[in-house]
């Protein structure tokens, strides 16, 4: 394995072990109320994904 695959998996590693799908769920319910929107909208699915990579 590469320097670039261990990062990679190290990465990987840590996502899983901390990932809580209850609170992303209960994120994107209050996301979802929020934006007056379908829970699998693109809007959601949007401001998700800003919340898992931190911005």
């Amino acid at each position: 394995m590469n320097t670039t695959e261990t990062i990679t998996q190290q990465a990987l590693n840590r996502y899983n072990r901390l990932f809580n799908n209850a609170h992303y769920t209960g994120i994107a319910e209050r996301f979802a109320a929020d934006l007056w929107a379908d829970r699998e909208s693109v809007r959601v699915a949007d401001a998700m994904n800003l919340v898992l990579c931190g911005i």
